[in-house]
């Protein structure tokens, strides 16, 4: 059994995870209407999506390495801030360019 010390660390991080994973999935319905709102084609609503799975590719082996030099906790706080902004950046963005950009950083 895990001790409650443990226990409690788990379930921060479990629910932690839960609101980031429900906050991106929450948004993926309506990022077609969002993206040709700004006056792009259906293909480049594709390619939004997309950006996202290729920006966690890249970023998998050089977050892993990072917490190991660093520390998983400093991660586990920095991670959160970082699509915090970048939520809100896709939220407030006037061109697709800097969309696209804002969901590679997301």
């Amino acid at each position: 059994m895990l001790a409650a010390r443990e226990q409690r660390r788990l379930i921060i991080v479990c629910v932690a995870a839960f609101v980031l994973s429900f906050g991106i999935g929450l948004t993926s319905p309506v990022v077609s209407l969002y993206a040709q709102s700004l006056g792009v084609s259906t293909s480049l609503v594709g390619l939004y999506i997309t950006v996202f799975a290729l920006g966690r590719i890249l970023v998998t082996i050089p977050a892993g390495r990072a917490a190991d030099r660093w520390g998983r906790r400093a991660l586990l706080g920095l991670g959160p801030l970082v699509i915090a902004v970048a939520a809100l950046g896709q939220a407030l963005v006037p061109n697709y360019g800097l969309l696209l950009a804002l969901r590679l950083l997301h």
